[in-house]
């Protein structure tokens, strides 16, 4: 049952360009104009309500809609506000006012010191860089110039992070680079003690235009051909799991027929 704070997608985002064309149709700028409410606790609240992952990469909240309060708003350009990990070590909500003063013009320095909760170093051939985790900023190293900081880094799929985050950050950086400015927050969402988020939560609203480009969706972190043990990061290929299941219904014909037999035995 879909929550009544989201809407399913229509289509599979199984490619690249599926993506592309996803996020350019749900985020371009249009004429209309929406006013957004709303505080922290309906972002955690829709995030309860996000069906399991079935197929489709993204899920619509609250009609596409952000939450931000009229106070989110008004804060100052440059504004970035981190919210300190929980006692699992989980990062939580992060929010800034994106622009043009806060987009870095220095490289990127490594970040491989940082472990975040769940991290594992895990290999798949069939993955593009074999690599199945990154760690994912939060909020995006070219919006926020955030690096190596601990609270802004989740352990995320490299599809989830490439695939599905990057497309919509590169659509606030964008508009950024026209001069406008962006509210924007990512809170991951985690189920109860997981210490891998099950996604996040992305809300965007260009200030000025009064929210030509706007967006509220949650982002599934997922791998295709991998499933993933979010309680704590461990995983294993999708043919596995098959080669399993099949190696279960064995053991248990198996069973049935030694059970069986020893009925017949003691009957005799």
């Amino acid at each position: 049952m879909w929550g009544s704070y989201g809407s399913k997608i229509s289509q599979q985002t199984n490619s690249a360009t599926q993506v592309h064309e996803y996020v350019q149709a749900v985020t371009k700028n249009i004429d209309e104009q929406v006013e957004p409410s709303g505080t922290l606790k309906d972002v955690y609240l829709a995030g309860k309500n996000v069906p399991d992952y079935n197929g489709h990469d993204y899920y619509l909240i609250n009609r596409n809609v952000p939450f931000f309060s009229k106070s989110d708003l008004n804060k100052k350009a440059g504004t970035i506000k981190l919210s300190e990990m929980d006692a699992y070590g989980r990062c939580r909500s992060n929010f800034m006012i994106v622009g043009p003063e806060t987009l870095p013009y220095v490289p990127r320095e490594g970040i491989g010191m940082v472990r975040p909760s769940g991290w594992r170093t895990i290999r798949y051939d069939f993955i593009e860089n074999r690599y199945l985790y990154n760690r994912s900023h939060l909020l995006g190293y070219q919006l926020s110039g955030l690096n190596a900081e601990r609270r802004n880094l989740i352990t995320g799929t490299e599809y989830f992070n490439k695939r599905l985050m990057l497309p919509y950050e590169n659509r606030v950086a964008e508009t950024a680079k026209r001069g406008f400015h962006i509210a924007y927050r990512v809170t991951p969402i985690y189920k109860e003690r997981e210490l891998v988020a099950r996604g996040v939560i992305m809300e965007g609203y260009s200030i000025e235009d009064s929210g030509r480009l706007h967006f509220n969706v949650f982002v599934y972190n997922i791998e295709p051909g991998v499933v993933i043990n979010y309680e704590n990061g461990d995983s294993y290929a999708q043919d596995d799991a098959a080669s399993i299941a099949e190696k279960k219904a064995i053991e248990k014909s198996i069973r049935r027929y030694y059970k069986h037999k020893k009925k017949i035995t003691n009957n005799t």
